[in-house]
């Protein structure tokens, strides 16, 4: 398969971006096409897929509404939002490479990701396994007035709140 083409996307990965879309782009997320089916297996949501393209069930749209309103109660959390921009590009040649990346935040000289994640308590090992540390680094070089990157993340089950700044460790320096 190639990049292109794409592939099936998972629950984790639409939950992901739905709860961002919510918390970063309200606008975007309100325009949003919903099927009220308990399951995506019914010929409703088949039918409203084709007609429609993009559709979600109503319990993904609860979750990410859900997810945003608790970090949103979060005073310490919220503080990285404030004053902040969201979904900023940057394009830059690395090593002869060209390479465009989107910030979900930029705040002074922070870049802050968003994160949904199962197990908040092994998020450091989700990082690595995911790929994390690379995009981290990475981000660190397209964005060059940026000092630092850290992760804003949400556990999807405990709703525990985590933020954590990457460390020269961490990014492989």
């Amino acid at each position: 398969m190639g990049l292109e083409e794409g592939g099936p996307e998972s629950s984790a990965l639409i939950d992901g971006r739905l709860f961002h879309m919510n918390l970063l782009e309200p606008e975007k997320f309100n325009e949003l096409n919903i099927v009220e089916v308990a399951s995506k297996n019914t010929k409703i949501f088949k039918a409203a897929k084709e007609e429609l393209g993009e559709v979600y069930t109503r319990a993904e749209i609860d979750r990410a509404e859900n997810l945003c309103s608790i970090l949103k109660k979060n005073k310490i959390a919220m503080e990285y939002l404030e004053g902040a921009d969201f979904e900023v590009p940057e394009m830059a040649m690395i090593d002869g490479i060209p390479f465009r990346g989107k910030a979900d935040i930029v705040k002074g000289k922070k870049i802050i990701d968003i994160k949904t994640t199962a197990d908040i308590q092994n998020f450091y090992f989700s990082a690595r396994k995911f790929g994390y540390d690379l995009q981290a680094a990475l981000y660190l070089k397209l964005f060059e007035e940026a000092e630092e990157f850290i992760f804003l993340c949400i556990d999807k089950k405990t709703h525990d709140i985590g933020i954590y700044e990457c460390s020269d460790e961490f990014l492989g320096g």
